[in-house]
């Protein structure tokens, strides 16, 4: 395997600003490239090593993304689909508008969540910036529907782990 494209381009992230990263490719469930660069502190100029332990922010979305992918690949999902098709409860969605909320124009699709596009704050259990409030906040029935649509969702990862299962 040929990987000099891709220290190039490791390379190319450190002249563009980026402090420091750590690649590491596998196949079939072995190494077969690593490369470090850069500074693991930058203001202290400690190398970055493979060695290291540190923090990864976001590191769900990447594989999040890569199981999205493997599933059009099989065709079992489309970037243009609602949510609403895999979690019902999200079908009628509201957006703020003024000092309210009124309906979405459009459904959130599977594009807009990968995108990061679906309307949904970082933190809703504890701030919500739609709302302008935090969890503690809200009145019990909208407490309810974020427990609701936190239960729905635990029961689909339920059912396709069914689905992978058979």
């Amino acid at each position: 395997m040929e990987f000099s494209m891709l220290s190039s381009l490791l390379d190319q992230m450190l002249d563009a600003g980026i402090p420091g990263y750590d690649c590491a490719v596998y196949y079939k469930h072995q190494p077969v490239f690593r490369r470090s660069g850069g500074f693991s502190d930058r203001e202290n100029a400690v190398p970055m090593r493979a060695d290291l332990i540190y923090y990864i922010y976001s590191a769900t979305k990447v594989l999040t993304v890569t199981c999205a992918l493997q599933l059009m690949e099989r065709g079992d999902l489309r970037l243009t689909d609602a949510l609403s098709d895999y979690l019902p409860e999200y079908r009628a969605m509201r957006v703020k508008a003024g000092g309210g909320t009124v309906p979405a124009q459009k459904p959130i699709t599977i594009r807009d969540l990968l995108c990061m596009t679906g309307g949904f704050g970082y933190d809703p259990v504890f701030y919500l910036p739609e709302l302008g409030m935090t969890y503690a906040e809200l009145p019990s029935e909208q407490k309810n529907a974020i427990s609701h649509r936190a239960r729905a969702l635990q029961e689909f990862c339920r059912k396709y782990q069914q689905m992978q299962e058979k």
